[in-house]
């Protein structure tokens, strides 16, 4: 599915670096301090590959499928990426949005249907777990994960479930799960390297080997997550 990007990743001699873009909402925005998922992906492709490259951050926060649109040729499209994150469905799920989830189905599909037309390979991303203590709409958030799942499929696109593996987390290790968390929306810098470390293994990239100890703690944690989900 990757063929296109690994191969640029892999050519040395070549001309340009293949554009990495990640478009979303305020989980995609850089917002707070420290490591963000999106580092950890292009340090390890800087630790697996000769080619470095160019990863382009449009994330804004608020931002639903239909505000992606919107923007869309000015924050996506003016950068021709060969590959593309879509990590949205928080903002579409709050009721006060009134997006459907048949209107979010339709625009993550029009999304497909626009990047694809630009030759980007796109990848679907399902968040984290909201926090269930706090915040009460985390059944409307899982079925908007749901809409994610399926137009990933219906689409053939690559899908990263984080929300599939933060759920059984949340549950089993409720102390490690609040720590990995900013507010009840949102990871920290500790729950974005744990994302980054999920993404690193369902690309089989290199990640942290330059400096193991500053990934004790995010491994550690990640090594929980793999034994509440029975791995």
């Amino acid at each position: 599915m990757h063929s296109k990007i690994f191969s640029m990743l892999k050519d040395e001699k070549r001309a340009r670096r293949p554009r990495i873009l990640a478009f979303g909402s305020s989980n995609t925005q850089r917002i707070f301090e420290g490591m963000h998922w999106f580092d950890c992906l292009e340090l390890g492709i800087k630790e697996t590959y000769p080619t470095m490259a160019r990863c382009i951050n449009s994330g804004v926060g608020g931002n639903t499928a239909g505000c992606m649109l919107n923007r869309f040729d000015d924050e996506a499209a003016m950068y021709k990426p060969d590959m593309t994150f879509i990590t949205v469905g928080g903002n579409d799920s709050f009721e006060h949005n009134n997006v459907s989830e048949q209107e979010f189905h339709d625009n993550l599909t029009k999304l497909y249907e626009k990047l694809s037309a630009l030759g980007s390979t796109l990848v679907y991303q399902t968040y984290y777990a909201f926090d269930d203590e706090e915040f009460a709409g985390t059944d409307r958030f899982s079925r908007y994960m749901d809409v994610v799942r399926n137009v990933a499929a219906e689409t053939g696109s690559d899908l990263v479930d984080h929300h599939k593996r933060w759920i059984p987390f949340q549950q089993q290790f409720r102390e490690e799960y609040k720590a990995a968390m900013h507010d009840p929306l949102h990871v920290n810098s500790l729950g974005n390297m744990i994302m980054g470390l999920d993404l690193a293994r369902h690309f089989s990239l290199k990640l942290g080997t330059e400096n193991p100890p500053f990934w004790r703690l995010a491994r550690a944690y990640h090594k929980l997550m793999d034994v509440a989900n029975g791995e």
